[in-house]
């Protein structure tokens, strides 16, 4: 994989419309095992490569790259349906019209031990020509949950045929004494950006961002949840390759550290409407002030996915609670928290301001711009129960708003 930049600092990026200055400021790229002597993940990611080349019954692992998992079986269904507003329908004016919509299996549209959060496209990343792939992030919200650390679905639409998708773990490479193996990645995943070849996922816990090879994903056991020997096994175990109750495990190759005092890293979104193409990040500041300010900073990417060490720049928008950004052509969407009542789809423009234009359902997260179908996607998060006060709400749908 090519070598990523070290330090990043204002100036040189071509944008619609001028920027704040930016002041200068730090992005370094880390690949080192924590105390892994010196090893690199990329190190470790090849002895697993190497491992997977094997055959199955050797070491059980094989690679799984999202091409490989698309043309399987389905590992879970989801559902077509419209979003329910749960007695909260907007007015005409700020109700949005939905280009698709979705909910995921039962279990998972229910569940308390994982909760929703970025979404990210194939049009983000310009691959896989006409189909329609997202990939969404899962946070772990209790025990049950957290020592399995965070998920991804990898969810693929076709036409009329139910959403199918395939859930997989993040996870964090190291050597287990002289055998490559991964731990379990407990973090905030509140935003995703797919680029060519890379996944970047947010981190506000340590105010990282995370980066990950979507073709280094990988096939190994899992437990049926029954005998806990087996179904507690993570990474390598008994001679084998294991991740608890899941198929699929997606390692880490890197992650980008932010500065001391600098923007936490709370969504991430990519543009592909600037030359060159741009990262967007913000950080989530509660709407308490009558003015409030959300810091945003925009980096720009290089051909091979990662950030260009030399361009960025740096926003103070308007708006509270931005749970989601996307920007296309100058223009700024934000998707905004309401608690347990209906979010909000706003748009700023450095020169025009800020403008409403539509109510979302509770509990919206991440934005990710499909160029296609002219639409922002977006999820809400919130399963029954989740509000103490109202348990009929449930806002685990995926949507896509026409713009």
């Amino acid at each position: 994989m090519a070598a990523a930049p070290i330090v990043a600092s204002a100036g040189g990026l071509l944008v619609p419309g001028a920027a704040m200055a930016a002041p200068a400021a730090t992005m370094r790229y880390r690949n080192k095992v924590p105390g892994g002597g010196g090893k690199t993940y990329a190190d470790v990611i090849r002895q697993l490569r190497a491992r997977a080349e094997r055959p199955w019954d050797e070491w059980h692992i094989a690679k799984a790259p999202v091409e490989t998992i698309l043309e399987r079986k389905e590992e879970w269904t989801g559902e077509y349906a419209d979003v329910d507003w749960h007695g909260k329908t907007p007015p005409a004016g700020e109700l949005p019209e939905f280009a698709a919509s979705f909910k995921w299996r039962k279990a998972d549209f229910e569940a308390g031990d994982w909760r929703p959060q970025g979404i990210t496209t194939n049009r983000d990343a310009g691959r896989l020509g006409d189909k329609t792939v997202l990939m969404v992030s899962w946070d772990a919200r209790t025990d049950r949950a957290n020592d399995q650390g965070t998920r991804l679905s990898i969810v693929e639409l076709q036409g009329t045929e139910p959403p199918r998708y395939w859930n997989v773990l993040l996870v964090e490479p190291f050597m287990n004494g002289n055998h490559p193996s991964y731990k379990p990645i407990v973090i905030h995943a509140g935003g995703l950006a797919w680029y060519q070849g890379l996944l970047y996922v947010t981190d506000s816990k340590s105010n990282t961002l995370r980066v990950f090879s979507v073709a280094d994903i990988f096939n190994v056991r899992y437990g049926d949840g029954k005998d806990p020997q087996v179904s507690d096994r993570f990474g390598f175990a008994a001679g084998s390759y294991w991740a608890r109750q899941y198929a699929y495990v997606m390692p880490q190759t890197g992650s980008y550290e932010r500065r001391p005092g600098g923007l936490k890293f709370s969504q991430v979104s990519v543009d592909r409407t600037t030359s060159p193409h741009t990262l967007l990040v913000n950080e989530f500041k509660r709407a308490k002030r009558k003015s409030p300010q959300s810091p945003m900073e925009r980096w720009a990417l290089r051909q091979d996915g990662f950030l260009n060490g030399t361009s960025f720049e740096t926003y103070a928008v308007p708006v509270g609670s931005i749970q989601g950004a996307a920007s296309i052509r100058n223009s700024y969407y934000l998707s905004t928290s309401g608690g347990f009542g209906n979010g909000r789809l706003d748009k700023w423009t450095r020169d025009g301001g800020v403008s409403r234009l539509y109510q979302v359902p509770p509990g919206p997260e991440d934005l990710s711009y499909d160029a296609g179908r002219n639409a922002l996607w977006s999820l809400g998060e919130y399963a029954v129960g989740d509000d103490e006060d109202n348990t009929t709400v449930n806002s685990r749908y995926v949507y896509a708003i026409k713009l």
